[in-house]
Formats: structure tokens, C-alpha cells, sequence
């Protein structure tokens, strides 16, 4: 990837997760010409979060 190259993240809150929102998200993201280049599930296994609250309740749920 060239040193110039823009990244960009972007983050699929948990209820968009919850209402089958990922699909479509995806595709605006595409038609608007950016390239998926990764992507990650996450959900919270244990009891106790990494992140500090109110970001802490993001993977209830699970985020994208």
C-alpha cells in the first residue's frame, strides 16, 4: 500500500449488528468507491470489558 493511502474505520455499533444492518452498510460504504481491506467480529467473552465506560457496553451485543 502506498504511504499516501488514506484509512478509514469504521464501526457497526451493536444494534445495527442486532438489525441485520451489516450487509447494507458494506454496500454504501463500496458504492461510495472505498475498498474493504479488513474486518473483525468482536463480542465481549468475559464479564470484565477493556474499555472504559460507556464504551464498555458496545460489545454486549457485539460490534463490526
Amino acid at each position: 500500500m502506498a504511504s499516501n493511502t488514506e484509512r478509514t474505520f469504521i464501526a457497526v455499533k451493536p444494534d445495527g449488528v442486532q438489525r441485520g444492518l451489516v450487509g447494507e452498510i458494506i454496500k454504501r460504504f463500496e458504492q461510495k468507491g472505498f475498498r474493504l481491506v479488513a474486518m473483525k467480529f468482536m463480542h465481549r467473552l468475559r464479564r470484565r470489558s477493556f474499555l472504559p465506560p460507556p464504551y464498555d457496553t458496545l460489545l454486549e451485543a457485539g460490534l463490526l
